[in-house]
């Protein structure tokens, strides 16, 4: 029970409190004392079985003195209980102090050493997501909660809520605050959003000291009001001094003069930065004429110095000079939207850019107009042991087909084909890329090993459906698979994805492992019949042999006979089924709707 003492402020109530605890220790110093002097009394014998008399008036019989210490033990056990409550409670009150927690009993350096374990691991996540996000095909502002998994969606709501692990780390308290204000990596991720004189990009500068830096000029993000000339001439003044520690540099401007007025500023510091990865994006058609006489041309060490150590290249719109070294060493690249045969690496020059980059791990490209020279063949095959994620989209026809060919990628485990006008030829397909996928890392080495691709996606490319069966077959491990736009995309082409015994179908058992099919806007494919044999074998024989139970089935835009009947069979037996009427039916119902409105008027 609390004291009737008048309320006190803290000093006095934690002095008095502190002689309470003073008196308590030296009445618990003698209780102890006390019972020592009990304990010897009751260790002597007994005087009646001496014979010798006892006087009840001056002593007790040991046995009564026994019984009365067990009825004081027990008031003494109450007293004990209120002393641990009263503990407790202190106790509850001492764990909201931030100053006694654990945690706070680390060492500066090394809580400065969680927080920059923790930011790493936010990175990881964002890259894992980034790749999710591609998988399914959908963009983190664009996601349709009855398509898109909850677990994307749920952690797009997060992202788009939450502050930077950096700035909610900070916002503990004041001791997390300075740990992590001078932690200086945390504050490595320069960007130039809103407009000058840009106070969270001097701010961070500053935190930052002297660690490496990544810079973001990005004009497409909704406060930036970077592509405003002046605002942009500002941020490379404010950024000038720090080029010799930037590692990571990322550049979406409208035009490919502003992004040239970037790398000038570069070229203009007296030492290269450690740059590691470039992005260059803009909106405008380059004509080929601004890179030769840029400043890094006029500076050939430097630009060497400035490229050689880069891992990662992304270049859209943008081009650099393909003949040079600038892209040895490579871990990723991504080439895209180069329109003209002017800017556009040769088939050889690219042949001589995956040369130079044995560890490449993935390979974007998107809408290059290659001109190819009369009776050109294929460059000899590049070994890619390392590519793990493969992209080629509207490549030019006849280019299309020589850049497959040129690559070995026995570990490839994404691949996406989309928008090539390959035809005739496909043949070399299968027999040179195919085979790349299963040939092993050995150059001139004749010896297959089964494909681990896991990812295949196929949009709007002109093939065959015997073109597709073989692929399929020679992939055993696809766990997901997609058409969108397939013209050889029919009811039969799914028969090899049956599980049975090879007596009953000349060709099954093709990707046991399938666990999402896609099939979308392809007009031949019309029953669905075959499909539920593949549901339906899967779903009997799934666990052996390796056979998986197919999880999830999208279809979209695809004129279905009995359409209804198909969707509720298909919800019955796969887990996940994501189903599109086609725009056709669509537009019928559209017309009926409308003569029922003419037929009421």
């Amino acid at each position: 029970m609390p004291s009737e003492h008048p309320k006190l402020n803290r000093q006095r109530a934690i002095g008095k409190w502190d002689e309470e605890l003073s008196r308590l220790n030296d009445s618990v110093d003698a209780y102890v004392s006390h019972c020592s002097d009990v304990l010897f009394p009751l260790l002597q014998e007994d005087p009646r079985l001496t014979n010798e008399r006892v006087n009840p008036l001056s002593d007790m019989s040991i046995d009564h003195a026994l019984v009365y210490i067990d009825e004081k033990l027990g008031s003494l056990t109450r007293l004990e209980d209120n002393l641990k409550r009263a503990r407790v409670t202190l106790q509850s009150y001492r764990n909201m102090s931030v100053t006694l927690a654990p945690i706070n009993r680390l060492p500066p350096e090394i809580l400065s050493y969680v927080i920059v374990i923790g930011q790493r691991q936010e990175e990881e996540e964002v890259k894992e997501y980034e790749a999710r996000f591609e998988a399914e095909g959908v963009a983190e502002d664009e996601l349709d909660e009855e398509e898109t998994p909850k677990e994307l969606i749920d952690y797009a709501k997060r992202k788009e809520d939450e502050a930077s692990f950096a700035i909610l780390f900070s916002w503990v308290c004041s001791k997390w605050r300075k740990v992590a204000i001078s932690t200086a990596t945390l504050w490595s991720n320069i960007d130039f959003r809103g407009g000058p004189p840009y106070e969270y990009a001097q701010e961070y500068i500053r935190r930052s000291k002297a660690s490496v830096l990544s810079v973001f000029i990005d004009s497409r993000h909704e406060t930036s009001e970077i592509s405003d000339p002046e605002n942009l001439d500002k941020a490379l003044e404010l950024l000038s001094t720090e080029v010799p520690r930037v590692k990571s540099l990322v550049v979406i401007l409208p035009t490919l003069q502003e992004v040239m007025k970037v790398l000038k500023t570069f070229s203009q510091s007296p030492n290269p930065p450690p740059l590691e990865q470039l992005q260059l994006t803009t909106d405008e058609d380059p004509d080929g004429s601004v890179i030769d006489g840029g400043e890094l041309a006029a500076k050939p060490l430097y630009y060497k110095q400035l490229m050689e150590g880069i891992r990662h290249i992304e270049l859209d719109n943008v081009y650099l000079p393909w003949n040079s070294t600038t892209f040895g060493n490579l871990s990723s690249l991504r080439l895209a939207n180069l329109s003209n045969d002017e800017i556009t690496p040769s088939v050889d020059q690219l042949h001589s850019i995956l040369t130079w980059s044995p560890g490449l791990k993935t390979l974007v490209l998107e809408n290059l107009e290659i001109t190819l020279e009369t009776g050109q063949r294929p460059p000899t095959p590049v070994v890619l042991p390392s590519l793990s994620a493969l992209t080629v989209s509207g490549i030019s026809e006849g280019a299309d087909l020589l850049v497959l060919a040129m690559l070995i990628a026995p570990n490839l485990i994404r691949l996406t084909l989309q928008d090539l006008p390959i035809g005739n030829g496909t043949d070399l397909l299968l027999s040179t890329f195919v085979k790349g996928l299963q040939t092993t890392s050995i150059p001139n080495s004749d010896s297959v090993t089964e494909s681990r691709m896991e990812y295949l996606r196929l949009s709007n490319c002109n093939f065959e459906e015997v073109v597709i069966e073989r692929m399929l077959v020679s992939l055993p491990n696809l766990v997901d698979v997609g058409f969108d736009s397939i013209f050889g995309v029919t009811d039969s082409l799914f028969s090899p994805l049956i599980i049975s015994d090879q007596e009953e179908v000349a060709v099954s058992n093709a990707c046991k492992r399938l666990e999402v099919l896609r099939i979308e806007s392809c007009a031949h494919f019309t029953t669905a019949e075959v499909l539920k044999k593949v549901v339906k074998s899967r779903k009997e024989k799934a666990g052996g042999s390796g056979v998986r139970e197919l999880k999830r089935l999208v279809i979209r835009w695809c004129t279905v006979e009995n359409e209804a009947e198909n969707i509720e069979w298909f919800k019955e037996h796969v887990e996940k089924v994501i189903w599109e009427e086609s725009e056709d039916e669509d537009e019928e119902e559209d017309e009926e709707e409308d003569e029922e409105v003419i037929e009421i008027e």
